[in-house]
């Protein structure tokens, strides 16, 4: 993996880009008008009609719907997989007129690439396709590898992409900002207690960066080991459907939330 992006320019969506963006040698990936105005609107109604969660990454910040893995480091596969099970229920529901990540994958099969969902021997298929409403997202770096007991699948992981779908966005703020700053070790000493993010002022001063306003139906990929964040919005319609995507050693590209 590159250092440094070689360029501050954001590519479509082609397989020199998807290995671009693995390689770290661009911020990220567009694709404008993945999916209509009407199908997101339409997923946006069924959502608004769901039961949401609080996240402990910060007070208000984010509101989701579905699971996410880092919340079961501790509590472990089991948990996990047992939470699968009866949110893909209902995300099945709830997209039931539309499946965003099936289109994604065919989409990619154009292009040459497999995209499969990880899977656990035991378990089974883990859930992919968080849904979330955000206000804010602290500066943070995204890594299973880093994060999950080595016997979760996810975490071999030896790349790690964010792939978000827009359903909804705000008038104002709720951008995404991307940072040409890999994760370093040193970065933990500056972890925020109050949140799950790190001092903005201590990681990432004179770093350049590239500052991305979501439209409705767009996908944005980046590469989650550059630090990231959602600026701040004081509307409540920052919504859209989250996944990770992890390149395994082996080869192998797998999806999970």
């Amino acid at each position: 993996m590159k250092l440094k992006w070689e360029s501050e320019h954001c590519d479509e969506l082609s397989s020199s880009s998807f290995l671009g963006l693995i390689d770290n040698t661009i911020p990220a990936i567009r694709i404008p008008g993945f999916a209509t105005v009407e199908e997101c609107e339409r997923v946006v109604v069924t959502m608004k009609k769901s039961l949401w969660r609080d996240t402990n990454y910060g007070p208000g910040s984010i509101k989701r719907w579905g699971l996410s893995y880092y919340e079961y480091r501790v509590q472990g596969k089991a948990a996990y997989f047992a939470q699968t099970r009866r949110d893909q229920k209902v995300r099945d529901q709830i997209l039931k007129e539309f499946d965003p990540i099936l289109r994604f994958q065919n989409m990619l099969q154009r292009i040459g690439i497999s995209l499969e969902i990880a899977h656990d021997p035991k378990y089974g298929n883990y859930f992919v396709g968080c849904l979330r409403q955000s206000y804010y997202s602290m500066l943070h770096a995204d890594s299973a590898a880093r994060r999950m007991p080595s016997d979760w699948q996810i975490a071999q992981s030896s790349v790690q992409l964010g792939w978000a779908l827009h359903l909804s966005v705000p008038r104002h703020g709720g951008e995404v900002v991307v940072y040409d700053q890999l994760w370093k070790p040193e970065h933990e000493a500056y972890m925020r207690q109050d949140h799950f993010g790190y001092y903005r002022h201590k990681v990432v001063t004179d770093v350049r960066q590239v500052r991305l306003r979501p439209q409705v139906g767009e996908i944005i990929l980046i590469n989650t080991n550059n630090l990231h964040e959602i600026l701040p919005t004081q509307e409540p319609n920052r919504l859209s459907l989250n996944m990770f995507i992890g390149i395994l050693k082996s080869g192998q590209i797998i999806c999970w939330s």
